[in-house]
């Protein structure tokens, strides 16, 4: 996947080190808990979909 960030950079947008988002998102998740979600589907969610997907690539 391509996309040209360049707009973004001109409009003012900085990009710093993976390793400095890393510890700034640990340090805010640790400060916030209350406001840390989990991701990912329902168990009962993702069954349903995979059960959906294995019967389409069966075909």
């Amino acid at each position: 996947m391509d996309r040209d960030v360049r707009p973004a950079l001109d409009g003012g947008l900085t990009v710093r080190p993976l390793p400095d988002t890393v510890r700034a998102t640990a340090s805010w998740m640790t400060a916030h808990p209350a406001a840390v979600r989990q991701g990912g589907l329902d168990p009962a969610d993702e069954a349903a979909i995979l059960g959906e997907w294995q019967a389409v690539r069966d075909r």
